[in-house]
């Protein structure tokens, strides 16, 4: 398991520098894609970034991942349901197959 996360990191790297993520860094952008390959709520996240401002991390991370479409919401219709969770899009796992 830990080589698959090993590869899928080195994968991305190389498409990270072509996506505009507002203020995240590319290696929070690789925590959060690696870290949702199984669907995550926004405080799991936010826990494992160790961060605690909200709407920062919406706006700077997480909006940006969506809008790139390197992550996807679980609950489409419900765009604020509190069961809300993000995970990484197939297309990004497939790249990494």
């Amino acid at each position: 398991m830990m080589e698959e996360r090993v590869f899928t990191t080195t994968i991305l790297l190389a498409d990270l520098d072509d996506i505009a993520v507002s203020n995240a860094t590319p290696q929070a952008t690789l925590q959060v894609l690696n870290f949702c390959i199984e669907a995550k709520s926004t405080s799991e996240i936010m826990n494992m970034l160790k961060l605690s401002y909200k709407k920062h991390f919406k706006t700077s991370i997480l909006k940006p991942l969506i809008e790139n479409g390197l992550l996807e919401l679980t609950i489409l219709d419900k765009l604020k349901s509190p069961n809300q969770k993000y995970k990484t899009t197939q297309s990004i796992k497939k790249t990494n197959d």
